[in-house]
Order: C-alpha cells, then structure tokens, then sequence
C-alpha cells in the first residue's frame, strides 16, 4: 500500500515508488558510501538513474526496500528510452570512462604547483606574483581534481575518488558540502528557480538575469561582479563552517549518515586556515602578508566564479519554474522536440535545455571540462576528459 504520508527517515532514500533502508547499504556501495549518505533523506531517483544507467533498481539495492511511496519522479520521464538509447550509444564509444594517463598527469602536476608555491610563501615570504598563481592553481584545483572525484568520475577506485574529492577540503571548501549543492540540488534540479543553489546566485550576484523578480540593482551587477566575486571564498571557507556544525545547507537537512565526512571538514578547514593563513602571519606578521593573502582568495574567487558564471547563464539557456514547465530566461516557453511524449521534455532533455557547451577541447583541458555541461549534466560518472569525444554523439 503507497504511503504518501510517511515521511523520509534520515537513513531512507527514495527511488522512484520505493523507500530504501540505506544505513547499512552505504558502507557498501561499490561506488563509496559518501554517494549514498548524501542523499539520506530524500529522492535520488533522476541521480540514481543518470549515473548508474540501469533500467530498474539494482539487485544489491533490492533487499533493502521498506516501503512503497508515491513518486516524485515517475521512471519513464527520468530514465526514459531515449536517454537510454542514448547512453548505449555513448557506452559503445567511450568504453573506458575514468580519468586517463594525461588528466593523471594534470592531477598530480596541479597538486605539486599548489604545494610548492605554499612552501614557496613560507620559505621566501609573500610575494605579490606567487599570491596570484597559487591563487589560480588553487581555483584549478577545484575545477580539475575535486570535481571530478566528487561525482566518482576519476577513477574505479572508490578510495581513490574520496581521497581526491577531499581536495576540495584542502583548498578551503567542503566536499560534503559541495556535494550536496552539486550532486543533490544542482544536477537533479538544474536551473530551477528557488531549488538550484547554483542558480540563485550570490547576495550581491544575480546569475539569471531578464527575470521579472530581478532587482533593479543587479542590472548593474557589470560594474561590480568582479569585486565581489573576490568574496566568494569568503562563503566556502569560513561561512560555510556553520552549515557543517549544524548539518543544513540550503534549507537542506543532512542525514546525520554524514557525520564522519562533516568531522572531516571540520579538520580540513582547521588545517587550511592554519596552514594559508595563521602561519604565515606567525612567520611574516604585517600588512604585506595580509594582502597577500588575500591576494590568493580573491584570485581564487575571481577564476572560480567566471567560469562557474559561465555554465548555466548564456542567453537562451533555460531555467525551470515551480511548475517544472522549462522557460528560457526571458520567461518564453520552451517547445518540446518532436517526438516528446505528451509534449513535454523528459528529464535527460531539461538537462540539455538548461545547460550550455561553449569553447573546445583546449578550453575543457584547462577547466576540467565545464564548459562541457551538456555533456557533464547528461553522464556525470564520465570524467572530463573523455567529453570531448562524448561532444559529437550528443
């Protein structure tokens, strides 16, 4: 009997109809239990299925159902025939989907640079330049590296992905954190008004600009997006430590299935601010040191947030409304493509409306492949360097 009034435990998780007990499944997901935790509590079903590709609910998932419950997606419009028809053909052309032998060698060239220019602060003393390029490198860090891990995309190995999904920590964020707003929000709710974190911009940004509720003060956000955008580390690395404490991100609860990853956070950004900010004032106090730091977090902030800006908010690209109906940002209705059942986009065709391809390979290379969206949106568990190749299928 469906049970639409029973509402999701911390240690549940619901795929389509069907409530799972995963408090015990997590630790033995073959993908990580980082994948499955952070979803406590909710639906995972348009996750579950554009990154696993099955066509029902795996057999390793199956002994842990509880219950039965009305949907929030119905499986066709998430997992429709279209999109796997689509996936077969992307699996026959990109048979290995992991990071391959040159994004190996950007990752540990990246990791190396970072390392080398902190010791290079601490044994020369700040330097205007080297404030810059960590802060590039760091930026880089996290479009490269983390990113990719924190969507399991970087290797079969799920030790390997956590281990470099905690890069993000390293540099000052959060992975449980970004995973939340990225793999949780973002991915399932694209582009959609009041739910996407990555679409409601900053308190002085606004990302979706022609909408009818845009202030009229953000119409002149050109003239200062650059300022504030050096802000934006200011939120990652020291606001955020409230949401990890309390487990709430974005009105979100986070299962408590999380707590572990949450303690690791915590150390993390004990360690960043110790180790890029309180001992290099210790070692060099005085204003130079200060404005060198700050030199990298706003260096970081402004290559973070350009080519995050740049993502989802090319005119035309669409946003969703609370009726789930895909409107371009100047509030027309997008048409479906023919064929669409019963005239509406499936969810694998909201994710190409509300997403943007710009540049090329030399620019994917260098971005970790964000301005592959469409490509990314559609099959997150493929890691950036093969989109490229996955580009001309779609």
């Amino acid at each position: 009997m469906v049970s639409p009034s029973l509402p999701l435990l911390q240690s549940e998780v619901q795929i389509g109809d069907s409530v799972y007990d995963v408090s015990l499944f997590a630790s033995m997901h073959p993908g990580g239990e980082q994948f499955v935790s952070m979803f406590g509590g909710m639906d995972a079903t348009a996750a579950y299925y554009s990154y696993h590709g099955h066509k029902s609910v795996g057999a390793k998932l199956l002994p842990y159902r509880v219950r039965e419950a009305t949907p929030a997606y119905e499986v066709g419009h998430v997992n429709s025939e279209a999109y796997q028809r689509l996936r077969a053909r992307v699996n026959k052309a990109i048979p290995f989907t992991n990071a391959n032998f040159q994004m190996w060698a950007k990752c540990v060239a990246l990791i190396a640079i970072e390392v080398l220019l902190e010791l290079s602060m601490l044994v020369w003393g700040p330097r205007l330049l080297l404030s810059v390029a960590l802060g590039v490198v760091i930026a880089l860090i996290g479009l490269n590296i983390q990113h990719d891990a924190n969507h399991g995309a970087f290797s079969k190995d799920p030790e390997i992905n956590f281990a470099l999904g905690l890069m993000q920590d390293y540099i000052g964020g959060s992975a449980l954190l970004w995973r939340i707003q990225h793999d949780v929000l973002h991915h399932v709710l694209t582009n959609h008004r009041g739910r996407d974190p990555d679409h409601e911009g900053l308190p002085l940004v606004q990302f979706a600009m022609g909408r009818r509720d845009t202030p009229s003060w953000a119409k002149q956000q050109h003239l200062y997006i650059i300022p504030a955008l050096c802000l934006l580390p200011v939120n990652w690395c020291f606001l955020s430590v409230k949401n990890l404490i309390e487990l709430r991100y974005f009105n979100v609860t986070i299962s408590f299935m999380n707590a572990r990853f949450r303690d690791i956070a915590l150390y993390f950004r004990a360690f960043f601010w110790c180790r890029l900010v309180l001992l290099p004032l210790w070692l060099r106090p005085g204003l130079h040191t200060t404005v060198c730091i700050a030199l990298v977090f706003a260096t970081a902030g402004i290559s973070l947030g350009i080519f995050f800006l740049l993502s989802h908010n090319f005119v035309g690209v669409a946003e969703v409304e609370g009726s789930g109906e895909p409107k371009k940002h100047q509030g027309k209705v997008l048409s479906a493509p023919a064929g669409t059942d019963k005239g509406k986009l499936d969810w694998a065709g909201c994710q190409v409306v509300t997403s943007a391809t710009w540049g090329g390979p030399i620019a994917g290379f260098l971005i970790g492949g964000l301005n592959y969206q469409i490509e990314h949106h559609l099959f997150p568990r493929i890691c950036s360097c093969h989109y490229p190749t996955l580009a001309p299928i779609l």
